[in-house]
C-alpha cells in the first residue's frame, strides 16, 4: 500500500545549486591528496550537509566545513613541501676534528627526510656507532635546519704492535688515525700485550692511564713479556714497571727512589719496580 505523499511544508528544502557547486569545488580542490589527510573532515562536511537544516544553518555549516578542510589541506601541503626537506647544505655538524663530517652526515640517514619525520634520538644512535664518536645529539630548527653535535674520543696512546699502529682512547676504543697523534706511544714489538681477541690487555691499558697521569711528559713506553711496561727515564736509567695492578703505588715509590738517587748522586742503570714494595737498583 503506497504511503501518502508528505505535505510540502514537512519535506526538507532541496539543496540550492550554489550549495551543490560549492561542495563539488571542495571535492576538486582536495582531489589527489591522501584520503587519511582529509577524509575525516570531508566526511564530517557531508554529514552536515545531509542533515535536515534550514538554509541559513546549512550555509553557516558549509562555510565552517570548507574552512576546516582548507586549513587541513593547506597544512598537509605546507608540511610536505620542499621547504622542510633536510639537506647537507642546511645541516650543521659541530665537534668533528678526527672523524669526517661527511661520514657523520651519511650515517645519520637524514638526507632528504622531511623535518617533521626526523627522529633525533634514532639518528644520534646511528652516529654513535661510528668509530671515534663518543656521543652525539641532534637538534632541528624550522624550516629545514639540522644541528648535529658530536663528541669524539680523544686518543690516549698510539699502540705500535709488530707492523701495525692503532690509536686507542682511554677506554680502549679505536680512534681514527687523523689529526695530531696521541702524546703517548706504546711500542709492543713482539705483540706481548695483545689478547687472543686482538685487543690491548685491559691491565696494560689501565697502567698506561696511571703512568700518563703521573708522567704527562713521557712520550714513549715499551712492553715486553718479562719486563711488562718499561721506559727510559730522563735521568738515563731504564725503569721496569711490570704488570701489577698496584701501578699508583709503584709510581709513588719510583718518584721517591729517583729523588734519593738525585740527592746522593748515585749512578744507576736500571730501576726494577716489578716486585711490589721494592725498588731494585742496578
Amino acid at each position: 500500500m503506497e504511503q501518502p505523499a508528505q505535505p510540502a511544508w514537512r519535506q526538507p528544502p532541496p539543496k540550492r545549486r550554489t550549495q551543490v557547486r560549492r561542495t563539488q569545488a571542495v571535492a576538486q580542490r582536495v582531489d589527489g591528496l591522501p584520503d587519511r589527510a582529509i577524509g575525516g573532515a570531508f566526511q564530517w562536511l557531508r554529514m552536515l550537509l545531509a542533515a535536515p537544516q534550514n538554509p541559513r544553518t546549512a550555509r553557516r555549516r558549509l562555510g565552517i566545513g570548507v574552512i576546516a578542510i582548507a586549513l587541513m589541506v593547506g597544512f598537509v601541503q605546507l608540511t610536505q613541501g620542499d621547504w622542510f626537506i633536510v639537506s647537507a647544505a642546511a645541516t650543521q655538524i659541530r665537534g668533528c676534528q678526527r672523524v669526517p663530517a661527511e661520514a657523520v652526515y651519511v650515517i645519520s640517514a637524514l638526507d632528504q627526510q622531511n623535518l617533521f619525520a626526523v627522529r633525533p634520538a634514532a639518528a644520534a644512535a646511528r652516529i654513535d656507532t661510528l668509530p671515534g664518536i663518543a656521543s652525539a645529539s641532534i637538534h632541528v630548527r624550522l624550516p629545514d635546519q639540522v644541528i648535529i653535535d658530536v663528541q669524539e674520543y680523544a686518543p690516549l696512546v698510539a699502540w705500535q704492535v709488530v707492523t701495525t699502529t692503532v690509536w686507542l682512547a682511554d677506554d680502549g676504543t679505536i680512534v681514527p688515525i687523523i689529526g695530531d697523534p696521541p702524546a703517548l706511544a706504546l711500542i709492543d714489538v713482539n705483540g706481548a700485550a695483545v689478547t687472543q681477541e686482538g685487543q690491548l690487555r685491559p691491565q696494560v691499558l689501565a697502567n698506561l692511564k696511571a703512568l700518563h697521569a703521573a708522567r704527562p711528559d713521557l712520550t714513549a713506553v715499551y712492553y715486553g713479556t718479562l719486563e711488562g711496561l718499561y721506559f727510559r727515564a730522563p735521568g738515563g736509567w731504564t725503569v721496569y714497571l711490570g704488570d701489577s695492578a698496584q701501578m699508583d703505588q709503584r709510581l709513588a715509590l719510583l718518584a721517591a727512589t729517583e729523588r734519593d738517587i738525585a740527592a746522593h748522586g748515585r749512578r744507576v742503570d736500571v730501576i726494577d719496580m716489578r716486585f711490589d714494595g721494592h725498588a731494585l737498583l742496578r
